[in-house]
């Protein structure tokens, strides 16, 4: 029941991203402007999405172990301290942003010098995504489910405002306005940790407490990455192509997941809780009926919702997009690439899936080091195979990377379970 309840709400939340990104195309185009946004953005974003998937496939499996409440609070008090730590890791790299865009210069030219304030604001925002994950992990791991999928939007709720009331917007600004929205998510969530908070600092700390946490969030977060580094990957390949090149592929990618979580993020959402109440009891017969139900109605709801936006892809984009700032070729030199991404969403949205199962299990370690080092070098390769399609090539490669990367997870997770199972059946014996 839950899963359809959060699918019901799902659509709301990815009307409110669409908006959003409505009013930042319609108001810089694909622009300049956007380029070093989206730019800015890369490196914090790809790596406070690999920790949160990390937090989300390694972490929220031990905290939903927890029946005890003493032992509860303990955890999440340690998960807690642990992420204050990470974010520390966030700011810290503010110190060297000259480096980041010396890096960047080297692969396009782009004047970035003059946007370093940018940059900076980039990473405190990405310290700031860290413990809106932190915290969202523990209310969907407590089922608090509607807590836990809305707090990280409470960013885009600033750019929201900015955009409905600023004037004369700036890049700068548009950093700010996440900030200021991802602070007022924290401050509005504390009520609903404060039971953790309240004896936090009588804890006795040390590296063996974290260690359980360090090698889950190590293994899930390189084996997660590759729903983040093709921002990365984007950020160096794309603006070869010319100015407004990232921004496009940007767009193509929020058009590909915003609706992917319509699909979707019921299922995803009660993923770990679900599966772990059948490995609790050692039901592996249970598991994978719950596993391969939630894979189907995975590939079912991405299928159904793929051949929706490829009727009516054009006309979106047309219809909200097209501006004095974005011209007809825009639209359809993004409406070609979302085109293209399409077999890659249906598998990428499957995957998101087998990660949840994945990380249930005990062997998950080689696993998650072969697909975090596969997909971005599957991507990056086909990129450059079919880079005379210029942008085409990035839709291409996404879906032929995820379509390889689902096919490899899905028979790792069903060989495991099939083993586990034979093992209970040779007990039984």
């Amino acid at each position: 029941m839950m899963i359809y309840l959060i699918s019901f709400l799902s659509p709301f939340i990815s009307i409110f991203n669409f908006i959003i990104q409505i009013m930042l195309v319609r108001y810089f185009g694909l622009s300049e402007i956007l380029d070093i946004y989206f730019l800015s953005l890369s490196l914090p974003v790809l790596f406070s999405q690999t920790i949160h998937a990390g937090f989300s496939y390694g972490i929220m499996p031990m905290l939903a172990q927890s029946d005890e409440n003493s032992s509860k609070i303990y955890s999440n008090q340690i998960f807690l301290v642990f992420c204050i730590g990470v974010s520390l890791i966030f700011l810290i790299a503010t110190l060297f942003v000259d480096i980041q865009l010396n890096f960047y210069s080297k692969f396009n030219s782009l004047n970035l010098d003059d946007f370093k304030i940018v940059f900076i604001l980039a990473w405190f925002y990405g310290a700031l995504t860290v413990v809106l994950a932190a915290l969202g992990t523990i209310f969907i791991a407590e089922k608090k489910y509607f807590q836990g999928i809305l707090l990280p939007f409470s960013p885009q709720l600033g750019l929201l405002i900015l955009l409905l009331f600023g004037s004369q917007l700036s890049v700068s600004w548009l950093l700010l306005s996440l900030i200021i929205g991802a602070i007022a998510g924290v401050i509005f969530s504390l009520k609903g940790i404060y039971i953790y908070l309240n004896s936090i600092f009588d804890l006795k700390l040390s590296f063996e407490i974290f260690k359980p946490y360090l090698i889950k969030i190590l293994y899930a977060g390189i084996g997660s990455s590759i729903f983040g580094s093709y921002l990365f990957i984007d950020s160096l390949l794309a603006i070869q192509f010319g100015t407004g090149s990232l921004t496009a592929l940007g767009y193509s990618q929020r058009i590909v997941i915003g609706f992917g979580n319509i699909a979707i993020l019921g299922i995803f959402t009660v993923a770990i809780p679900e599966l772990m109440e059948s490995l609790r009891e050692r039901r592996w017969l249970g598991f994978r009926k719950k596993y391969l139900s939630l894979i189907k109605k995975a590939l079912l709801f991405s299928l159904i919702l793929s051949i929706f936006i490829l009727l009516f892809i054009n006309f979106f984009i047309e219809f909200f997009f097209i501006s004095s700032n974005f011209s007809q070729s825009d639209a359809d030199s993004l409406s070609n690439i979302v085109k293209y991404m399409l077999p890659g969403m249906v598998a990428m949205l499957a995957t998101a899936i087998n990660g949840k199962a994945l990380y249930c299990l005990k062997d998950f370690k080689i696993i998650s080091i072969f697909i975090g080092f596969a997909w971005p070098a599957i991507y990056s390769f086909f990129i450059i195979y079919f880079r005379d399609l210029s942008l085409i090539s990035f839709g291409i490669a996404y879906s032929i990377s995820w379509i390889i990367i689902f096919l490899v997870t899905f028979s790792y997770i069903f060989m495991k379970i099939s083993v586990e199972i034979n093992k209970d059946k040779q007990l039984k014996i």
